[in-house]
């Protein structure tokens, strides 16, 4: 019974600091070393029903990926590697953000929970384009 309320208590203070970051909207965790389960929704949901599965496999896997997107530009997709630790709770392991638009990526591995970047702050790793690079580039055409 204590372990259930510790369990919840984790899935509380991870969804806390992630909405204190500013990551809010859409989730999905996918359990990659179980033929790729796969919940979505608000994201205490799908890491209860997540913490769920560990406990009906027996806690064969304590790694998960976090997915979602950036608050204000979708075409940016946020996956965390998370891994679960009975006395810890949630930790991160690395981030990777992707723009689906251009196909540009950058991963970064991540030591504390406190580490995790803000949401506001991943537009600025995809700049957006300049009106003049096509004029650098030699396409006069609009």
């Amino acid at each position: 019974m204590e372990s259930e309320e510790q369990k919840r208590i984790a899935v509380s203070d991870f969804t806390t600091l992630l909405y204190q970051k500013g990551y809010r909207g859409r989730f999905s965790v996918e359990l990659p070393l179980t033929n790729n389960t796969f919940f979505a929704g608000r994201l205490s949901d799908c890491l209860s029903d997540a913490l769920k599965h560990y406990n009906a496999t027996a806690g064969t896997e304590s790694v998960l990926k976090l997915k979602t997107t950036a608050p204000y530009a979708d075409h940016l997709e946020c996956t965390f590697s998370v891994r679960f630790d009975e006395v810890k709770g949630f930790l991160v392991n690395g981030a990777a953000f992707r723009d689906t638009r251009t196909g540009q990526s950058h991963a970064y591995r991540i030591s504390s929970n406190h580490q995790l970047p803000g949401a506001n702050t991943i537009e600025g790793l995809f700049p957006k384009p300049k009106p003049w690079d096509k004029h650098l580039k030699g396409k006069f055409r609009p």
